[in-house]
């Protein structure tokens, strides 16, 4: 996947900026979401770590999307499992899955799908 340059900055950059504002945006929205979700627990520092490594990784989405997926969707089932507040955590998840669906060849995009939707069930289900 070719990177684009936007305002003369190389894809790696545009990339470390996605992900430094997805974690500053997910602490702050998380933050909002403790206060409106009592029956969920405050993060703490697990929680913040997950948070924190989910957005960390978007970082390298161009070079290793796959791997980006696998450890946002990791850090999403841990967050989910752990009965954190929903909120903001689910982002770094959704631009995983746009980038390697961006990144997929069209004759492997049903394996994909097929893979994607595995995943959506299995975080529903925990």
């Amino acid at each position: 996947m070719r990177a684009p340059t936007w305002a003369g900055r190389p894809g790696w950059a545009d990339d470390a900026l996605l992900a430094a504002g997805l974690a500053a945006f997910g602490v702050w929205g998380t933050l909002g979401a403790v206060d409106g979700q009592p029956a969920s627990r405050p993060p703490g520092v697990l929680g913040w770590g997950l948070l924190l490594a989910a957005s960390a990784a978007v970082a390298f989405r161009r070079r290793r999307p796959l791997a980006v997926l696998a450890v946002t969707a990791a850090a999403t089932a841990a967050w989910l499992a752990a009965s954190f507040p929903y909120g903001p955590m689910f982002l770094p998840l959704c631009v995983a899955t746009y980038t390697v669906a961006a990144a997929t060849p069209r004759r492997r995009f049903p394996a994909l799908a097929a893979g994607v939707g595995g995943l959506l069930v299995v975080l529903v289900a925990v």
